[in-house]
């Protein structure tokens, strides 16, 4: 599912009456695991890295793929915050994890 979230040009940008200008961010939402834990978990898609959702924040410390989907309207603005604030940290290549079914 492709998703689309507004996120400022520079990530570490503040807005500003100068900096009003927005850059559409593409994401996809999916479940991957590692070979270090083989235990599918919601991640979100940015280019080619995968950002695992549940370390992101407290709210979705626990959350499942399918939850995501049933509270879109919180998900969504959780998921804008995260690309706002520059929580998406520590992403791993799309090509070093194995994708699961998007809904378990």
């Amino acid at each position: 599912m492709i998703m689309r979230a507004s996120r400022f040009l520079d990530p570490g940008a503040k807005q500003t009456k100068s900096n009003s200008e927005h850059q559409t961010m593409t994401y996809k939402i999916l479940n991957y695991s590692t070979a270090d834990d083989n235990k599918p978990r919601p991640g979100l898609l940015i280019d080619d890295q995968v950002y695992d959702l549940r370390s992101t924040s407290d709210a979705m410390s626990e959350i499942e793929t399918i939850e995501l989907f049933e509270s879109w309207g919180q998900t969504k603005q959780e998921l804008e915050k995260l690309a706002d604030n520059g929580a998406l940290t520590d992403g791993k290549a799309l090509s070093d994890v194995t994708l699961h079914a998007p809904l378990l």
